[in-house]
């Protein structure tokens, strides 16, 4: 891992989402699970912040230039259709392609490599997320 491209990735980060800074705790889930393929969960109060770790994970590739070939995509498990119709919005300010499994055109989309982040409800069956119609 270059030390420099990852601190030029968040720096780029920021800018894209319109903000001063990351939090420590940000910074740390990124690295982790960035450069050091580390699977995180992250239990902080509501507001904290914890968003920003799942929306910079394709960022950060990106800058990196991390697995050019390999094209990642960010699965959200969210307790709320609301919230993830929420979410959506917020990615579509920020140019960020995602879909809601099971609209229209979802698995269309994450077929063709045109989405990075994925929302699924917390009532659905992870087996839909794992089925071969998405991995194949």
């Amino acid at each position: 891992m270059d030390d420099s491209k990852f601190a030029e990735s968040l720096q780029n980060l920021c800018i894209k989402l319109g903000i001063n800074s990351l939090k420590q705790f940000q910074i740390d889930v990124l690295e982790n699970v960035v450069c050091k393929k580390i699977d995180n969960l992250v239990c902080v109060p509501t507001g904290s912040g914890k968003t920003v770790c799942f929306q910079g994970i394709t960022t950060i590739y990106e800058t990196m230039a991390l697995n050019k070939a390999d094209k990642k995509i960010v699965l959200v498990i969210s307790p709320l259709k609301m919230l993830m119709a929420s979410q959506k919005k917020k990615f579509e300010a920020l140019k960020l392609e995602s879909v809601v499994l099971g609209e229209a055109g979802a698995m269309k989309k994450i077929q063709d490599g045109t989405v990075r982040y994925v929302q699924l409800g917390h009532n659905d069956s992870l087996y839909k997320v794992t089925s071969t119609e998405l991995i194949s």
